[in-house]
């Protein structure tokens, strides 16, 4: 998700459930949905979710679970505001990682092929040349690693 002035706000994973509030969103908020993969969405109407859902006290117990993990990935978005720049590449690049579960290479965590630098100055609400600036003193700093355009950045303790 993005704003008007582009930058990202979330990233949406596999099995994200995007509740009509979001996808609502660009008409008062101008946030907008953007794919740059390939993706499968469901639109299931809300009525007729929760008529079926009376019926099947499970389906709502994991809608309330589905609620739960987005609140929680919000936060974890909106807490990256209150960081340091260094501090908030690595916490962004780290939520990230884990959120898609990512493989860890000697106690590095790789980032996905398809965050580049262009990318996480969006993400990460930063200039490309603060990001250039901050990326050499944290990978002095061995907190971020790139190896053939590849990120890796420290895995959380």
């Amino acid at each position: 998700m993005q704003n008007a002035n582009t930058q990202i706000i979330h990233f949406f994973s596999k099995g994200d459930v995007i509740n009509q509030q979001v996808s609502n969103l660009n008409l008062i908020e101008k946030l907008y949905l953007v794919c740059d993969t390939e993706v499968e969405l469901t639109f299931i109407n809300r009525e007729y979710f929760f008529n079926f859902a009376v019926n099947k006290p499970s389906y709502l117990e994991w809608l309330l679970e589905m609620t739960l993990m987005n609140n929680l990935n919000l936060y974890n978005e909106l807490i990256k505001y209150e960081f340091s720049t260094e501090n908030k590449i690595v916490h962004t690049l780290q939520h990230l990682c884990i959120k898609l579960n990512t493989e860890c290479q000697n106690n590095y965590l790789v980032v996905p092929p398809f965050i580049n630098k262009y990318k996480l100055a969006k993400y990460s609400n930063i200039s490309r040349t603060q990001l250039d600036k901050t990326l050499v003193s944290l990978n002095r700093k061995e907190m971020i690693k790139i190896e053939n355009k590849t990120f890796h950045v420290i895995a959380p303790l």
